[in-house]
This record gives C-alpha cells, structure tokens and sequence, in this order.
C-alpha cells in the first residue's frame, strides 16, 4: 500500500476548486499531520526487464516548498549529507510513523 492511499486521509482533505487548491490542500493537511523527520523505504521503480524495485531507507526532512508540490506532493529526504526532493508517493513507511531522534 502506498503512502497516501488511506480513505480516512482522502475524507479529510477539504473542499477544492481546482487542481492548485486541491495540491494546496493535501500539502497544508500534510503539513500539519507528519511529524519530521522520519524513516521510510524509498522506493525507485525499475523496468519489469530488470525483475526487482530499489529499496532504500532514508530519513524524511521535511516537505519540499509549495511551490514545488503542484504535479505531485515532493519531500525532502537526507541523501548522504544532501536535501533531496523525491516524490511522495514513492515511499513506505518503516514500522509506524514515529519521529527518528536527533
């Protein structure tokens, strides 16, 4: 199961009248909801030639500006000492949603 798909979470989101209010909306509600940073797999898609996914577990920073989130919501991730953006929909959550220490 992805990382948004959650009917509770859709039931939530309010009312929008275009694509932009409604990506504010999820980016707002996700704003409010995670708590950074956290672990997750990141989760690359490769050809079905190549027969497995890439699999990774990074530490989520934070959301990526607003600006940034009208496609598709984008976080930040740590990769090796650097900010990333990477979509959201590309993770899975490690265990429970839990805050990392430090």
């Amino acid at each position: 199961m992805g990382f948004l798909e959650n009917e509770t979470a859709l039931m939530r989101l309010p009312c929008a009248y275009n694509p932009e209010e409604q990506a504010a909306g999820w980016y707002y509600y996700l704003e409010n909801t995670l708590q950074f940073p956290f672990s997750a797999w990141y989760v690359e898609a490769r050809p079905r030639t190549t027969g497995c996914d890439i699999r990774r577990q990074v530490r989520v920073i934070g959301l990526a500006e607003l600006e940034d989130c009208e496609a598709e919501i984008d976080v930040l991730i740590d990769w090796e000492g650097d900010e990333l953006p990477v979509p959201l929909r590309r993770l899975e959550l490690v265990g429970r949603h839990r805050p990392i220490d430090g």
